[in-house]
Formats: structure tokens, C-alpha cells, sequence
């Protein structure tokens, strides 16, 4: 799929992904980008945005810049859960727990299941 649609952003997000699990994490937040600028609509940039937000405060430390990116995808598609979880995750590292909590509690009411219940723990 990559070498017949290389500029696909769900090609893209997959290579960001496969990037990202052998520890390549520049060439995922490439990735990732590539797929942002590429998706058609705002709600295909979400996965992408969540990803890219995440490598950008796990693996850059660039925590407000994440937060503005997962903002972005919350905007697309709304409080889904795995965008709130993330943003939770980001409220953590910066050390806002009251946004952290009503994130991951948004989470949870979106449908997060276990993984929200054990970030809420």
C-alpha cells in the first residue's frame, strides 16, 4: 500500500506507527504530519493529531505544543475517547491535575473503558 499510495494518509499514519514501535520517533512525528497535511477533511487528521501530540510531549517534551494539537483533533471529531485520554495524559505531565482529571473523566463518558478507568487510577 505504501509504494501505490504513498501520500494516503492512512498509509501515512500506519508508517508513523510501524516508525514509532521500532523506536524511530522522528521519522513517526514525520510521519504523523505527513498525514495531517495530507487527510482531506479535519476529522481524518484526528488519529494523526493524537499520535503526533503524544511523540511531541513523551519524546520532544513539547508539552503546550501538544496540547494545541490535541485540541485540534478535539475540535474535528469531538470528546472521543482516545483523544480525551491523551489529553489527560498531556494535563499529567504538565502538571495540571484538576484539567487532567476532567479529561480523563471525559474519557471514561466517551466510551474510554478500562484504559480510562486505569488512567483515572
Amino acid at each position: 500500500a505504501a509504494k501505490q499510495a504513498p501520500a494516503d494518509p492512512a498509509v501515512l499514519v500506519q508508517r508513523g506507527l510501524y516508525a514509532d514501535l521500532r523506536g524511530e520517533y522522528d521519522a513517526a512525528a514525520e510521519h504523523f504530519r505527513r498525514a495531517v497535511a495530507a487527510a482531506p477533511a479535519p476529522a481524518d487528521r484526528a488519529v494523526a493529531l493524537n499520535n503526533l501530540a503524544f511523540l511531541e510531549s513523551a519524546r520532544a517534551g513539547r508539552h503546550d505544543d501538544a496540547v494545541r494539537l490535541i485540541r485540534q483533533a478535539r475540535e474535528a471529531v469531538g470528546p472521543a475517547a482516545e483523544l480525551t485520554d491523551t489529553e489527560g495524559y498531556l494535563h499529567v505531565v504538565r502538571g495540571d491535575a484538576a484539567a487532567a482529571l476532567e479529561a480523563l473523566a471525559d474519557s471514561l463518558f466517551a466510551g474510554g473503558g478500562a484504559v480510562a478507568r486505569f488512567h483515572l487510577a
